[in-house]
């Protein structure tokens, strides 16, 4: 794909996120203001106690759903924008630094011991399936991350989860928190998220992980194994952003 074709789908991408967080503001505020509205109209016209009282808690039941939802669709919004953003720095970095870009990607790399929270998916347990959008935001939260990996109990990797995945999904759901990663996975557009993921040997460097980015649509992970067989376990994990950082420290 053309740099100009690939401009040409993140600007419309672009917009669309930006017309769909527009749109969510906007109907947030108006059904805050509709509530707000009610509750006033109907405290002047003297209605029944047991009327107003029913306004109220409505008001207080609707109100964190909204709050709620209009904060799911903004954190997905402004986590897309950046992945955008991140995108096309890589491009001008590896441009302008040639001489890094031949570095071994084991020096910048995350080695598997020290990932974060990794999910492990051990046969025949059905734990992760079950876990919930909630508990699922609730450990990026907790964490302080923005991705997580999921793998077997050989530390082969399976999924690789963005946040901003997950928003998307918890978006699309209408807000449920409820659905699980097993919902997630039958979800045609959020499987193919999670499963867009990068393979380079040990023996590769910046260079040719920024390749391997490349040659997968979409891919904003890479992750390192002994001979790049996407089978074998995980040596390392390097996301778009660590490649950035590490070619722009050139």
């Amino acid at each position: 794909m053309s740099n100009e074709v690939q401009q040409t789908a993140t600007d419309k991408g672009s917009l669309g996120r930006a017309h769909l967080a527009r749109l969510v503001a906007v109907a947030s505020f108006l059904t805050i203001f509709l509530l707000v509205a009610t509750l006033v109209g109907l405290a002047a016209t003297d209605a029944k106690p047991e009327v107003i009282e029913v306004g109220k808690n409505t008001f207080t039941a609707i109100l964190p759903v909204v709050a709620g939802w209009m904060g799911t669709v903004l954190a997905f919004y402004f986590s897309s924008q950046s992945l955008d953003r991140t995108s096309a720095s890589l491009d001008l970095s590896m441009s302008q630094n040639t001489k890094t870009a031949n570095t071994s990607v084991t020096k910048e790399m995350i080695p598997a011991g020290n990932i974060i929270k990794p999910m492990v998916l051990a046969a025949n347990d059905d734990a992760i399936s079950k876990k919930t959008a909630g508990e699922l935001l609730k450990i990026f939260k907790d964490s302080g991350i923005t991705r997580m990996i999921f793998w077997t109990e050989n530390q082969v990797c399976r999924y690789i989860l963005h946040r901003a995945t997950l928003n998307d999904f918890i978006v699309r759901s209408e807000g449920d928190l409820s659905k699980t990663f097993a919902q997630l996975l039958e979800d045609g557009e959020s499987q193919a998220q999670i499963t867009q993921v990068a393979f380079v040997p040990a023996t590769a460097s910046l260079r040719d992980a920024k390749a391997a980015l490349k040659r997968t649509a979409g891919a904003q992970d890479i992750i390192v194994t002994a001979s790049g067989n996407s089978s074998e376990p995980v040596l390392g994990w390097l996301t778009n952003i660590d490649l950035m950082k590490a070619l722009d420290g050139a």
